[in-house]
């Protein structure tokens, strides 16, 4: 099969001089390539471990990251969770926000973890997240096997759980 590009070139009113096809020799894939497509993804996967120990680095390095463990979601949390404890105090500026304290590679760690199941809440409701750090670890036991959607809806009803009942101790 050749492709021309007539349609595209059609469709974004292209002027195409050339007699030639575009792409000559199209294939569809096989199933033997998604195969060697999944294999390469595998190997191909990001060392979570190095990445979270560039949260430390300058701030170009951190920030990418950041952007790297952030996008990876449930992939990156076993690593993520592996350092929740780690004391590393990150220098860089990055993550300091509006506090004085440096934080350490441990609480962005977690950090990543929470913002990934619940997200920015305001300061006044931040005492319903349902995550903490010395409950990360066994939230996330409880609910393996859940999708990051289902994990969000969970954490939602847990933070509810916790209004519904200060509400009710009043």
């Amino acid at each position: 099969m050749t492709c021309t590009g007539e349609r595209l070139a059609w469709f974004y009113r292209w002027k195409i001089v050339r007699p030639f096809p575009v792409m000559s020799d199209v294939i569809a894939l096989r199933s033997q390539m998604y195969a060697v497509i999944a294999l390469a993804a595998l190997f191909v996967s990001p060392d979570y471990d190095a990445l979270i120990d560039n949260l430390a680095g300058d701030v170009k390095t951190a920030t990418e990251a950041h952007g790297t463990l952030s996008n990876a979601g449930i992939d990156a949390f076993p690593a993520l969770l592996g350092r929740i404890d780690d004391k590393t105090i990150i220098n860089n500026g990055l993550f300091q926000g509006e506090t004085l304290h440096k934080p350490t590679i441990g609480i962005v760690s977690f950090e990543i973890i929470q913002y990934q199941i619940e997200s920015g809440w305001p300061k006044a409701l931040r005492r319903y997240y349902a995550l903490n750090m010395q409950n990360v670890s066994s939230w996330l036991d409880k609910h393996k096997g859940r999708s990051i959607t289902q994990l969000r809806i969970r954490a939602v009803v847990d933070s509810l759980d916790a209004i519904t009942t200060e509400i009710e101790e009043q």
